[in-house]
């Protein structure tokens, strides 16, 4: 539920955030900080940062960087008609497995794999870039807690059926950050390629975690995920007058995702209000 009262300091608000951590048996992370510079933090709070969690479908932000990242300075070629291979067309989340014979772009993939996390799209585009080849631009980077394991929908859903020979796809908390705040500072892509991948993450149709409570309009980024025993969501929050704070929660291990959902609602909507009320007095204030 919706907190009923914002936090009135930074350490209460760590003291809220790790309480709703505590509320379920499963294991709870999170990074929430302020940009300052490209690599570096105002770090407002952390729990395990540097730890693996799956990452379920926020895999896919790095996925789509990959992809700018190939075609930065080339970007017309993702508009040209590239199709979608019969074998990656599993179903679960989106809507290309429902199509007979599309022909999308790859930005249409791209797009696709982020605003309805469209699971098709994601698995071509895997294909199209290769697994290995993400996984050297994510090393180089310097996203050591990240790797892309496997397509989607190779699971029953959870963490735990993996057929032999197949891993995890896992990240961290800071590592995702790390990766938003670079949408932030745009220090490793042309400013077109972040216009144009910034676009699914503004429409990502998932509102149910942080995004739950927050007001209609509200200026966030953000991609979430979620397996049978796993929910995340992670990006960036904006309000007027206040620099933005970036932000991954994630939990794994769960029993049951729904009570993951609604831990990171109530995370979303205190994170939102303490910014709403010490924008100004806890020193957040740009202007």
């Amino acid at each position: 539920m919706r907190p009923a009262t914002p936090p009135k300091t930074r350490v209460e608000f760590r003291d809220r955030v790790d309480a709703f951590g505590d509320r379920l048996d499963a294991r709870f992370g999170a990074f929430f900080g302020f940009p300052t510079t490209p690599g570096t933090f105002d770090v407002v709070h952390t729990v395990r940062p540097n730890e693996r969690f799956t990452s379920a479908s926020l895999i896919k932000l790095f996925v789509q960087y990959a992809l700018y990242d190939r075609y930065d300075g080339r970007l017309d070629a993702l508009t040209e008609p590239y199709g979608l291979a019969a074998e990656n067309r599993v179903a679960g989340t989106g809507l290309f497995h429902l199509l007979d014979d599309p022909d999308p772009t790859l930005e249409d993939l791209a797009m696709a794999m982020i605003g309805i996390s469209d699971n098709a799209a994601t698995n071509e585009l895997i294909d199209h870039l290769g697994r290995e080849k993400i996984n050297t631009v994510l090393n180089e980077l310097g996203y050591a807690d990240t790797r892309l394991g496997r397509k989607m929908m190779v699971t029953g859903g959870g963490t735990k059926d993996l057929p032999p020979g197949i891993s995890e796809n896992v990240t961290s908390p800071r590592d995702v950050a790390s990766l938003v705040a670079d949408t932030v500072h745009e220090t490793t892509l042309s400013s077109v390629a972040y216009d144009r991948l910034r676009v699914p993450l503004r429409h990502q149709h998932d509102t149910s975690m942080v995004a739950r409570y927050l007001p209609l309009g509200v200026d966030i980024e953000h991609k979430t995920g979620e397996l049978t025993d796993a929910v995340l969501d992670a990006g960036t929050l904006r309000i007027e007058d206040c620099d933005p704070l970036v932000f991954a929660v994630f939990l794994d291990e769960l029993d049951s995702p729904g009570e993951g959902t609604d831990v990171l609602a109530s995370v979303g909507a205190l994170v939102y209000d303490w910014l709403e009320t010490h924008r100004e007095s806890d020193g957040l204030a740009v202007g």
